[in-house]
C-alpha cells in the first residue's frame, strides 16, 4: 500500500530563524482549523486508498487546541498508538501553558528541541530574545516529567565554541541524547544566506568526535566527489511527493520545496488535481517536474566551486546546487 505522510502547518511561529525555509510564509499564517485539517486527510485517504500519517509542523504546542488534535489523530489512525512518539517544538507552548506540559505524557514519550548556539547566539539565530532560557526551562521540565529530552545542536558558521560549551550545558542537565548535525537542506533564507553555512576551518572549534559518533557525513564542498561517489541517488531528497506540506490556508507543497512555483494545489479546493497529479509526475507544476530530473553528481560536476571551504552533508550540497541550477534554468 502507498504510504503518504501529511504535514499540516497548525500555526505561525514566533520565531523567526534565519535559515527557515517558510519565513517569508509563515508569518501570514492562521491557526489551521483542525477539524477540517482531520476531515481533509480522511478524504485523502480515501481518494488514495493509502496509509497516511499526519504531523504538526510550525509551533504546534501553540495552538490552542494542540493536545486535542493529536488525540484525534490518534482515534483515527493518523499517528501510532506506540509509547515512542516524538514531539518536535521549540517548547513555547509548553513553557508558557503548563496544561499542555502536564499531559503531554499522556501523547509523547520523546521532545526534541533544537540550538543555535548559546543564549546570545540562539536569541539572535530565532529573532527572539527568551528562547533559549525557554529551552532551558523546558528541558528542566521534561526531566522532572521523566519525558525523554533530544538537543539537536546546529553547526554553524563561527559557532563551534558555543558547540562544545552547549555539549557540557547538556551533560550537566542530563539531556538523554544529544547531537550536533549541519543538515541544513531548506529552501529560501538559508540558500541566499552566505553566513550560515560552516567552513572547514570551524572545526578547529570543536572535536570531530561528536560528528563521527553521529555518523553525520559533513564534508568540505571540494571534496564533495570523493565523498558522494559511494552515495546513491535515493538518498538525495529530490522531490518527495510522498511527504507534502499543507499550510493554514490548505495549500500544498512538497516537504523539499516549499515555494510558491512548487505549489501543487490546495487540499480543500482542489483533492482531484492532487491525486491525479501524484499519479502522474507530468501534470506536476514545471518547476517540480524539472527538479525530479536533476542528477546530483552532474550538479557537483557543473557547478562545484573547488575553491570553497564550506561544510556540507550530501543533501544540504544537493539542495545549494539544484538551486543555483533551477536559477539558470528560470
Amino acid at each position: 500500500m502507498k504510504k503518504y505522510i501529511l504535514n499540516f502547518e497548525v500555526t505561525g511561529c514566533m520565531n523567526q530563524c534565519k535559515h527557515c525555509y517558510c519565513y517569508d510564509l509563515k508569518n501570514k499564517r492562521k491557526l489551521i482549523d483542525s477539524d477540517k485539517a482531520i476531515k481533509l486527510a480522511q478524504e485523502f485517504r480515501e481518494k488514495t486508498n493509502s496509509d497516511v500519517s499526519v504531523y504538526l509542523l510550525q509551533e504546534q504546542t501553540y495552538h490552542p487546541d494542540f493536545l486535542e488534535i493529536v488525540k484525534s489523530l490518534l482515534e483515527n489512525n493518523f499517528m501510532n498508538k506506540g509509547s515512542n512518539n516524538l514531539l518536535v517544538t521549540n517548547g513555547f507552548g509548553l513553557v508558557h501553558e503548563k496544561n499542555n506540559l502536564n499531559r503531554l505524557k499522556e501523547f509523547y514519550s520523546t521532545v526534541k528541541v533544537t540550538l543555535f548556539g548559546t543564549k546570545d547566539v540562539h536569541d539572535s539565530f530565532v529573532n527572539r530574545d527568551g528562547h533559549f532560557d525557554e529551552i532551558m526551562m523546558l528541558t528542566k521540565a521534561l526531566k522532572e516529567l521523566n519525558v525523554k529530552i533530544i538537543w539537536q545542536i546546529m553547526f554553524l558558521r563561527n559557532n563551534g565554541k558555543d558547540i562544545s560549551e552547549l555539549i557540557n550545558i547538556a551533560k550537566n542537565l542530563e539531556v538523554d541524547h544529544y547531537f550536533v548535525t549541519s543538515e541544513f537542506h531548506y529552501s529560501g533564507h538559508l540558500l541566499s544566506n552566505p553566513n550560515i553555512i560552516p567552513l572547514e576551518n570551524d572545526f578547529e572549534e570543536i572535536d570531530f568526535k561528536v560528528y563521527e559518533l553521529e555518523e553525520n557525513r559533513i564534508f568540505p564542498e571540494y571534496k564533495a566527489l570523493e565523498f558522494l561517489n559511494g552515495t546513491e541517488d535515493s538518498q538525495i531528497e529530490k522531490v518527495t511527493l510522498d511527504n507534502l506540506y499543507i499550510d493554514s490556508n490548505f495549500d500544498v507543497y512538497p516537504l523539499s520545496n516549499i515555494e510558491p512555483e512548487s505549489k501543487i494545489g490546495n487540499l480543500e479546493d482542489d483533492m482531484n488535481t492532487i491525486v491525479n497529479m501524484l499519479n502522474d509526475n507530468q501534470l506536476l507544476p514545471d518547476k517540480l517536474r524539472e527538479r525530479l530530473a536533476l542528477n546530483y553528481k552532474d550538479l557537483i560536476e557543473s557547478y562545484l566551486d573547488n575553491q570553497s571551504k564550506e561544510m556540507y552533508t550530501a543533501q544540504s550540497l544537493f539542495e545549494k546546487l539544484a538551486y543555483i541550477k533551477q536559477k539558470e534554468i528560470n
